[in-house]
């Protein structure tokens, strides 16, 4: 080129005439791709994602809304009610049908009381509820993110009961999680474009009616949790019960009273070796009398304190979930619990015998 006859001008981008409705059809093209992106990685994360808890949460809260008619036993909880109840084998014992809407722990027991809410609000009452929650979720709250996974209305921690208070942070993550995956689970997604697939087995089966289909005994994830859970026992100064956990079983008494409804609070089955620990027996003396006393106050909710133990080899990675051949004979026995203390329900509008 010749310097003398350089144009700056001529490498200035010229643009064209403005036109409102143009810039307008380009914005709204823009909002509507990352919109789509980012639903397109939510259903991705919720259906081939490597965050298993993730994908509880989301499929039980749409397994709650899917149901077409009333059911008649609900079993609530955590990842250890998720594993170890079989609704197949709780109706063999108990009659009706039962489904599993257990979740992970950093859920709490709120959730818990948020799902018989939900249930009661679509269905009326069910027959009875069962609630199985881990030795050491007590002390916890509710993870913000977790509330991002459930596909409820913007605000659905605070039309339901007990209400969930969120910081500002709290909320800032919960939108995050639910409207801009993209953001919020960007090293997942990576690490799956990166492999062209899930980097590792995410395999996460469900039956028709709730039951989590674990995985095989695995002993490095067990000596894992095993170390994990010892830490914890021996850190604790006693047992603590959070206030988002006190509220929810308060929820859920008053819900029991008010719909006539029993609800059994029962324990996560766990590995044989822990429940002969010192640790362990004071923290769970302790924790049956606070639970019991919480329980007490309410005439439909009633505290099982048995403990079942398995030996390692009926678990999976964690020392309170059970592979799926172990998971049938917890069923049966809590559900013969449960049987011996059920009272002989009739539906509402039954005429009285004589």
């Amino acid at each position: 080129m010749n310097p003398s006859r350089f144009d700056p001008d001529a490498l200035v981008e010229q643009l064209p005439p403005r036109r409102g409705w143009a810039v307008f059809a380009l914005l709204a093209a823009t909002v509507a791709l990352v919109y789509l992106a980012n639903l397109g990685a939510r259903t991705y994360v919720h259906t081939e994602g490597t965050n298993r808890g993730y994908r509880i949460v989301n499929h039980k809260w749409a397994m709650l809304e899917a149901l077409d008619e009333p059911v008649d036993w609900l079993i609530l909880g955590d990842s250890t009610a998720g594993h170890a109840v079989v609704p197949s084998v709780w109706s063999e014992v108990l009659g009706g049908r039962a489904v599993n809407l257990g979740v992970i722990a950093n859920m709490g027991v709120v959730n818990d009381a948020w799902m018989l809410e939900r249930y009661i609000e679509r269905f009326g009452p069910p027959r009875g509820v069962v609630v199985v929650h881990a030795h050491d979720i007590w002390h916890r709250g509710v993870k913000a993110v977790l509330l991002g996974q459930v596909d409820q209305p913007w605000g659905f921690w605070t039309r339901h009961r007990p209400t969930l208070p969120l910081s500002v942070d709290e909320l800032e993550t919960v939108a995050l999680a639910r409207f801009l995956p993209l953001y919020a689970d960007n090293r997942q997604l990576r690490d799956h474009l990166w492999h062209r697939g899930q980097p590792e087995d995410p395999r996460l089966e469900f039956d028709a009616d709730g039951w989590i289909h674990g995985r095989a005994h695995m002993p490095a994830r067990l000596a894992a949790d095993r170390r994990r859970l010892t830490r914890h026992l021996e850190s604790t100064t006693g047992f603590r019960l959070s206030d988002p956990n006190r509220a929810g079983l308060q929820r859920l008494g008053r819900l029991g009273s008010v719909h006539d409804v029993p609800i059994y609070l029962a324990h996560a089955p766990i590995w044989s070796g822990l429940r002969e620990a010192p640790a362990f027996r004071r923290y769970a003396a302790e924790r049956d009398r606070r639970l019991g006393k919480v329980a007490g106050a309410w005439r439909n909710l009633t505290l099982l304190t048995e403990v079942d133990t398995f030996p390692l080899t009926d678990l999976e990675g964690h020392l309170d979930h059970l592979t799926p051949a172990a998971a049938p004979g917890y069923t049966r026995r809590l559900a013969e619990r449960v049987a011996a203390r059920f009272r002989v329900w009739k539906p509402r509008g039954a005429k009285p015998e004589g």
